[in-house]
């Protein structure tokens, strides 16, 4: 057998490797225009079916009686609050539930002076929930127009239309127009815990920084509304100080007894 110089076989000639061939028949591009086209015909019509149900549903939701407010549920606060809750927001009674504005009539009820929270909420399919937190009275006082009011521990103040809260000590403000003087004895009373306050007798505010009440027969001298939780720890370790009569607190890092 003839070999090259290497001594190997020459290859065979006229043979050529095969190729794969594909089963899957070709597309013309007709037949792929038509394809795309089956395509976007069944994506236009998915889109209106979903446009159609939704103007439906829009339709029931705003039309459809079952879904109009038939009434308001109020929880939190006194019969009275409650009262005052719906005063306010009857009006959107008989309206489509879905269009209630939340925002308004929370701003509505956040003006009511006693309310430190409003949250307001859609109750499908027909009423509207509305969940009040009144505020807490520390001190209550005499304004300058003879009326009762009480402030919480931020100096909000607000009417006494419940009657007297138990535990709450009344102060006697100099200047209850004064809005510093108010907050300055509210902010006292605020950080002392409800037993405390309820100890608390002859509370009187003379300016911003001239608070001072007694505690059984101990004499507080408070001064202003500042280090109001030093303040509270250091009356509380020294009441338990035999024969003292007076203390000091007003610099809470050097309060004075006697």
């Amino acid at each position: 057998m003839p070999t090259g110089e290497s001594g190997r076989s020459a290859p065979s000639r006229g043979r050529r490797p095969e190729r794969h061939r594909s089963t899957q028949p070709v597309r013309s591009r007709a037949q792929q225009e038509r394809l795309r086209l089956v395509r976007r015909r069944r994506a236009i019509f998915a889109l209106g079916v979903v446009v159609v149900v939704s103007v439906i549903a829009a339709g029931l939701l705003w039309l459809a009686p079952w879904f109009r407010v038939a009434r308001i549920e109020v929880t939190g606060g006194s019969e009275a609050d409650q009262r005052e809750v719906h005063r306010l927001t009857d009006d959107v009674v008989g309206s489509a539930l879905v269009g209630i504005d939340r925002d308004e009539l929370k701003r509505r009820l956040s003006q009511v002076p006693s309310f430190s929270q409003v949250e307001v909420q859609r109750q499908w399919p027909d009423q509207v929930s509305v969940k009040v937190t009144l505020r807490v009275p520390v001190v209550s006082f005499t304004s300058a127009q003879g009326e009762r009011r009480y402030a919480d521990a931020a100096g909000v103040v607000f009417p006494a239309a419940g009657g007297e809260s138990a535990g709450v000590p009344t102060a006697e403000v100099s200047h209850p127009d004064h809005a510093a003087e108010v907050t300055a004895v509210a902010a006292a009373m605020g950080v002392l815990d409800a037993q405390q306050r309820a100890k608390v007798g002859s509370l009187k505010v003379v300016s911003p920084d001239g608070v001072s009440f007694t505690v059984g027969r101990v004499k507080v001298i408070w001064g202003g509304a500042a280090q109001g939780a030093e303040k509270s720890l250091v009356l509380a370790a020294l009441l338990q100080q035999k024969d003292v009569t007076t203390i000091n607190v007003s610099a809470p890092d050097s309060p004075v007894t006697s």
